[in-house]
């Protein structure tokens, strides 16, 4: 009854500060939105993430109402042509935005062009190891928004390769995000992991045996989820 209570308390204190950005005067709010994504460019990691934050915040409160509708594509002009660290914020602040905001409140075309973004961020191609995890955990929060995506043979093919490409990356907390991202495809898309399912077991049987303790524990938990789901499916 407590928790209850608290997340009703919390719930309306979000409502009432969402309810105080949208009574501020247009101009204002234009210029707040243009300073955050400009400090997304900053070479300060901290104004970056704090950005970052607060532009998925605000976006949690404006996409649902159909506002701000230019957002996607600001963000996504920040292509491969620019500095690391800004494709780094990118990143970040697209991941943190799936986290803000609900499926419905984005439409396809941008969640097309956002998982792609994502998608080419976390490819072996990409040197920059920063840019590379920013990308796998965006890809893990954007999971959810991806079930056209999954529904395409072609697409679900290029991206469960190149999430299982990252799970063989040198960088530690790559290959545990790319786990992370395995975990969460098998219980968002257990009915698509069929032709998949002899290459994961590999990649995660080798990981179990050799790999650190963090990447060891995402690899069983895919395995875990796996029967979670099948538990389900028996009970039904």
């Amino acid at each position: 009854i407590l928790k209850n209570a608290l997340d009703a308390k919390e719930q309306h204190r979000k409502f009432e500060l969402g309810q105080r950005w949208l009574s501020l005067d247009p101009s204002v709010k234009a210029q707040i939105r243009a300073c955050l994504l400009k400090t997304l460019s900053s070479s300060a990691h901290d104004a970056q993430s704090t950005a970052s934050q607060v532009v998925a915040k605000l976006a949690g409160i404006e996409l649902p109402l159909k506002q701000w509708p230019e957002l996607i594509e600001a963000l996504l002009s920040n292509n491969n042509q620019l500095p690391a660290h800004t494709r780094q914020a990118t990143l970040e602040t697209l991941g943190y935005i799936c986290e803000e905001v609900s499926p419905d409140a984005v439409e396809q075309d941008q969640v097309n062009k956002m998982l792609t973004a994502v998608v080419q961020g976390m490819n072996s191609t990409e040197t920059n190891n920063d840019v590379r995890l920013a990308a796998t955990r965006a890809l893990h929060n954007a999971l959810g928004f991806a079930q056209a995506n999954f529904s395409n043979d072609m697409e679900r093919d290029y991206i469960v390769r190149v999430v299982c490409e990252a799970t063989l990356s040198p960088e530690v907390k790559i290959r545990q995000a790319a786990f992370e991202c395995l975990v969460s495809i098998s219980s968002t898309y257990y009915e698509k992991l069929a032709p998949y399912i002899q290459d994961i077991f590999s990649i995660t049987a080798k990981a179990v045996k050799e790999d650190e303790e963090p990447v060891a524990l995402q690899a069983i938990e895919f395995w875990s989820s796996i029967c979670d789901e099948e538990n389900d499916i028996f009970e039904e």
